[in-house]
């Protein structure tokens, strides 16, 4: 059975292991402990279970309409099967649960007409990373700039942006 949901610390070790074996580079457990230990920090991180294991995981900063997707990651036997898909659509869903903030709760109770809220996605991405970059054009992302040299092993990082307008 797939499951996405919130991270928890027993999910630390296995996310460390994917993104070691796949990105080459880890957060770290430390970092990941830390993060999941603030409460409304602005920071979600989703892990995607099949059959109770984790296969991939996701991780975005969010202020407002602001996020950066952090790492993002699915274990190789289970690419191009729609996980990643998954993984992406519940982070994006869940950016657009703007209620849990005060400032739009206010503008919701004082609208007389619908507005609209702009909301930006953000992420780097290996220029070699021929699959990501897929992945991210079909799902709206466009190139907006490049980092040289961003990773450790020197190599540049394209910077892709997604932009959403939502009715509320």
């Amino acid at each position: 059975m797939v499951n996405v949901r919130k991270m928890e610390f027993r999910d630390i070790k296995k996310v460390v292991e994917l993104e070691e074996k796949y990105l080459l580079e880890s957060l770290g457990e430390k970092l990941l402990a830390s993060e999941l230990s603030e409460k409304n920090n602005g920071v979600s991180f989703y892990v995607i279970e099949n059959d109770d294991v984790v296969i991939g995981y996701i991780g975005r900063y969010y202020f407002f309409q602001e996020a950066e997707v952090l790492n993002f990651v699915v274990d190789e036997s289970y690419q191009r099967q729609g996980y990643g898909q998954k993984l992406f659509d519940k982070m994006v869903k869940d950016m657009k649960d703007v209620k849990k903030y005060s400032f739009f709760n206010i503008l919701l109770s004082k609208a007389i007409m619908p507005f609209y809220v702009v909301c930006i996605i953000t992420l780097e991405v290996r220029a070699s990373n021929i699959k990501g970059i897929n992945f991210y054009t079909k799902n709206g992302f466009k190139q907006v700039g490049v980092r040289k040299k961003y990773y450790k092993n020197g190599e540049d990082a394209l910077l892709l942006l997604k932009e959403f307008i939502w009715k509320f």
